[in-house]
């Protein structure tokens, strides 16, 4: 049987679709959400960067009003963008997430582990799950809550550097 080669236009469109991860393109609208910390913290080790996990909500319009406002602005901006890693975690969630022991958990499990009790709730970790930073609580209705947050992002980048 006769193979029909790939035109070199079509060959680049498979290419693109095959290798393009929508989590890489740049002004993204959303948050990727984690559902494994393990994998999360190998790619933040890797980087050498500490995690921000943002603890989310469907329900929560805070919660989009700060992924919008501050945590994509985060995400993509050119200098603090590359001192952590972002990801976001559903704390309702039904799907498991795999926790930094291994084990699959819910999210809200892994919210109260760190205390959380409200969405959205700001956390900084190192890449073995240990805090960093003081959390960040609630939406960021304050003048100065992007100030707040830039100052937890250069002290968990400073505490996990320190650990090297």
């Amino acid at each position: 049987m006769k193979q029909h080669p790939l035109s070199p236009s079509a060959a680049l469109l498979l290419a693109l679709l095959l290798f393009s991860h929508p989590a890489s393109a740049a002004n993204s609208d959303h948050l990727d959400t984690t559902y494994d910390l393990q994998e999360t913290a190998l790619e933040a080790a890797h980087r050498h960067v500490p995690m921000l996990i943002m603890f989310s909500a469907d329900y929560c319009g805070y919660c989009r009003k700060l992924e919008r406002k501050f945590m994509l602005r985060l995400q993509e901006d050119p200098v603090y963008g590359q001192k952590v890693l972002i990801r976001k975690v559903m704390v309702d969630s039904p799907m498991p997430v795999t926790d930094f022991n291994g084990e699959d958990v819910i999210g809200f499990d892994i919210a109260s582990h760190y205390g959380v009790e409200i969405a959205p709730s700001l956390v900084f970790l190192s890449c073995d799950g240990e805090q960093v930073a003081d959390k960040l609580i609630g939406a960021g209705t304050e003048k100065n809550y992007w100030e707040k947050l830039i100052a937890r992002v250069d002290t968990a980048l400073q505490q996990v550097r320190c650990k090297r």
